[in-house]
């Protein structure tokens, strides 16, 4: 909570005395990493990550790894970050179904967007729900819906639900948007994303860390 806060030092002083009692545990090198991403610490949140994996059993290995596939996605080492991403889904292909998503924008980052909505269709048709809100992702990610109907789908019968839903979508707007060239754009859906608040999103996160990157001079 402190880390969505942008009380970083307070957070690092907590997860470390966690840590001092749980010295082996994945998770909180796992999020000390990703406090040090956020504070600048590209270094010291990567070695963090990489310990999280060493010390994660097989169970949560797979989410280690998706864990910093989504930090480096955030970091623009694409490459790096389509690796981690595969891993996790290779891992646990059960468990980690947002990480194909990542997966897809990666791979439409380097312009392999037609093969990766090709595998990112075949993956629904091996779900036996094929009209969720997941589903709904995936037939914009691959051009089947467009953003409009995206924003529409969101909206659900409670309030919560339709905000997290919205900070999803606009996320995956704005994403699409940054890999096409339209930065204008995409930043606008970008805010319309953090202005959900949920920060307990991976797609917040995502959209904190883009908006960052087009704005560096607000850092």
């Amino acid at each position: 909570a402190k880390a969505h806060l942008g009380d970083y030092k307070g957070a690092l002083e907590d997860l470390e005395a966690v840590m001092f009692v749980q010295p082996d545990a994945p998770d909180g090198y796992r999020l000390q990493g990703r406090v040090k991403l956020a504070m600048g610490d590209v270094e010291g949140g990567k070695k963090d990550l990489a310990t999280a994996i060493e010390k994660a059993d097989e169970e949560r290995k797979g989410w280690t790894h998706f864990s910093r596939g989504l930090a480096l996605y955030d970091l623009g080492e694409t490459d790096a970050a389509l690796a981690d991403l595969e891993k996790a889904i290779e891992l646990d292909p059960e468990g980690n179904d947002y990480a194909r998503f990542y997966v897809y924008l990666a791979r439409a980052a380097k312009g392999e967007a037609d093969a990766a909505a090709a595998d990112l269709k075949a993956f629904l048709d091996t779900r036996d729900v094929k009209d969720d809100w997941y589903s709904r992702i995936v037939g914009f990610l691959t051009g089947k819906t467009t953003a409009e109907e995206l924003l529409e789908a969101a909206k659900a019968d409670d309030e919560l639900t339709t905000k997290q839903h919205r900070c999803e979508a606009h996320w995956y707007i704005a994403a699409k948007l940054l890999i096409a060239g339209d930065q204008a754009k995409a930043a606008e859906h970008l805010d319309a994303c953090l202005a959900t608040n949920q920060y307990a999103f991976i797609e917040h996160e995502s959209a904190a860390w883009a908006k960052k990157r087009l704005s560096p001079s607000q850092d």
